[in-house]
């Protein structure tokens, strides 16, 4: 489908530059740089922190209470 955009002269030189170096055209280019975008965009002001909560457990060993606990280990209580 055809799309026009309007884009500032610095981005498209980029652009066809870059096009040009991989013996594309610009349209090639663009599909594959947009088919890197993520499927489902993260909304504005949200970031998703996949890893929160992997490392969950009942222990008593948490941020809070490091240096107590690296105290006792180490003797220097």
């Amino acid at each position: 489908m055809p799309v026009t955009l309007e884009l500032p002269d610095n981005v498209v030189a980029r652009l066809r530059r870059e096009a040009d170096s991989r013996d594309m055209g610009l349209d090639e280019l663009v599909t594959e740089l947009v088919s890197l975008l993520p499927l489902s965009p993260t909304p504005v002001g949200h970031r998703a922190l996949g890893f929160v909560g992997i490392g969950a457990s009942n222990s008593s060993f948490n941020a809070a209470n490091a240096d107590e606990i690296l105290a006792e280990s180490f003797g220097h209580n």
